[in-house]
């Protein structure tokens, strides 16, 4: 007899989680820095995981991210759903969608108001309810480097960061981390104006000149952000 189960992850499971999710999403794509050091404030606390288990193995993780969304009056309870993963044997038996089912129905028992779940196949979802609401775009543009560019080594800057976005921008997410360093990136830099700032994603090799260009263009998609506003 098969016994499926689905659950938060406990925490001597853990381990056999960070390295299910390392090898895909670290290891098998050539990059550097696993996962609880580039996300620790969400994956250090295994509250944070949705698993399913196949009796005692675990074939399929996620992972939850709780924040607050604050449209001034109103504080919105939310969640980002990301790492969702299958164990590579186990695919195609639709072991993802349980797990995502699953941590639906624990939002649902919690409460929020919204989610927001990160995927390159947003047909595989629809039929559990989620909604495309892709409002993100990429980007390239010729630039030169600047002579001398603000910029920042991350996380110096942050609170700085923090003042400049309470500041100009009445809405924001309570989720902020100094420590996070988001895939692909290998390095983060910081652009600082007292108008404005941008976060910085460097990956892989670069130059000086590269860099100093990256810089320029999200300067450049900030000050258009704000003036819009």
């Amino acid at each position: 007899m098969v016994d499926l189960q689905s659950g938060v992850c406990r925490k001597d499971e853990l381990p056999e989680v960070l390295a299910g999710l390392n090898g895909e999403f670290i290891h098998s794509r050539g990059r550097s820095t696993e996962l609880q050091l580039r996300y620790p404030d969400a994956l250090s606390d295994p509250g944070n995981i949705v698993v399913t288990r196949l009796d005692t193995r675990i074939v399929s993780a996620l992972v939850i991210k709780r924040f607050t969304w604050r449209v001034p009056p109103l504080d919105l309870r939310a969640a980002m759903i990301g790492m969702v993963w299958t164990h590579p044997t186990m695919r195609g038996k639709g072991l993802a969608r349980t797990t995502l089912t699953h941590a639906q129905s624990m939002m649902a028992t919690e409460k929020l108001d919204f989610a927001v779940l990160w995927t390159s196949q947003a047909h595989v979802y629809s039929s559990l309810g989620w909604v495309s609401a892709d409002r993100g775009c990429y980007a390239a543009g010729p630039g030169k480097p600047a002579s001398q560019p603000a910029t920042e080594a991350w996380p110096e800057g942050f609170d700085r960061m923090l003042c400049i976005r309470e500041r100009l921008s009445p809405i924001h997410a309570t989720c902020d981390n100094a420590n996070r360093l988001p895939l692909p990136a290998n390095e983060l830099r910081l652009v600082l104006e007292p108008d404005g700032y941008a976060v910085v994603g460097i990956a892989g090799e670069r130059s000086e000149e590269h860099t100093s260009e990256l810089h320029s263009l999200a300067y450049l998609v900030c000050r258009l952000l704000l003036e819009k506003k």
